[in-house]
């Protein structure tokens, strides 16, 4: 299958995605800045476009949560894919 991807992911990344695709449970146990934001919002949109998902919750830490909405989404949303965001 061919997935969607608005920055192509880097080895690392790539592997990430392909080992946790589709998977009811995966841990990436990843060192920080290797891309785990990525892998996880490259699968979420991959899932949401296959139907699979049709939402996704993120618990972070207060010096990250507004990071994910207004820096991270962006960078990765497919456009095929509407996002809603809230931050609480």
């Amino acid at each position: 299958m061919d997935y969607e991807y608005r920055l192509e992911p880097l080895g690392c990344q790539r592997q990430a995605f392909d080992e946790s695709f589709g998977k009811a449970a995966f841990a990436l146990i990843m060192d920080q800045g290797t891309g785990k934001t990525k892998a996880t919002l490259d699968e979420a949109f991959n899932l949401a476009l296959l139907g699979t998902i049709n939402a996704l919750l993120v618990f972070a830490p207060n010096d990250v949560h507004r990071a994910w909405i207004n820096e991270e989404l962006p960078k990765h949303q497919i456009d095929a894919v509407p996002v809603r965001a809230v931050i609480w």
